[in-house]
């Protein structure tokens, strides 16, 4: 019998401690909360290489999203956002490769951005903010592809860090940021028989805060 699985508990209790801080942040500063759209490319890793030895690779990508700030203390805030990505899958084996189909992902995190550098007045050019989140990643594909196969697929754990640097006076940052998520191990029966660590990199802009 599979056991219950784990890895959407704690993203849901991960995401209610969020979002509890995030109204609390709100709730002690007089503003609403800013908002930021954003747009990047993710470059990833291979998800995962099953017991054949065949390599599921995705594609380059595009990512968008918006996220919600709230003033949490000088140069710091508490953010909660949703970013959304398609791609395509390559499977290599051997030397050969073909098509896996279309995938998709949606990523639901909440973090903290703080001013690190080069932000001596509101707005300056070169201002630079580290960033560190926490939440859930969910996944959609094949259903004849890993790691969806078995209903391997749903809410994965997830975590991103990364780096905003201020182009120009307008609200206009490129972004960096590496965001990773947990494959398999979610219960006994999961199609990935060793658990293992997905890795994207993600450039691109935001505007608006």
């Amino acid at each position: 019998m599979a056991h219950p699985n784990r890895a959407a508990e704690i993203v849901f209790a991960v995401m209610s401690a969020l979002a509890i801080s995030a109204h609390a942040a709100a709730q002690e500063s007089s503003r609403a909360p800013k908002w930021y759209a954003e747009a990047a490319v993710a470059i990833a890793r291979p998800f995962v290489e099953d017991g054949n030895g065949t390599t599921v690779k995705p594609s380059v990508a595009p990512v968008v999203g918006i996220t919600a700030a709230w003033l949490a203390g000088a140069g710091t805030m508490l953010t909660l956002g949703l970013q959304g990505s398609g791609f395509t899958l390559r499977l290599e084996d051997g030397g050969a490769s073909w098509d896996g189909g279309r995938a998709f992902q949606v990523d639901l995190m909440g973090g903290v951005e703080r001013e690190i550098a080069g932000c001596a007045a509101a707005g300056s050019r070169g201002c630079t903010s580290g960033r560190l989140a926490v939440g859930g990643t969910w996944l959609r594909g094949s259903d004849d592809v890993l790691p969806f196969r078995f209903g391997g697929a749903g809410l994965h754990p997830a975590g991103e860090v990364g780096l905003a640097v201020r182009l120009a006076k307008r609200p206009l940052s490129a972004i960096f940021r590496a965001h990773t998520f947990r494959l398999g191990g979610g219960r006994t029966d999961d199609p990935i028989s060793e658990p293992g660590t997905a890795l994207q990199f993600r450039i691109g802009a935001r505007y608006g805060l």
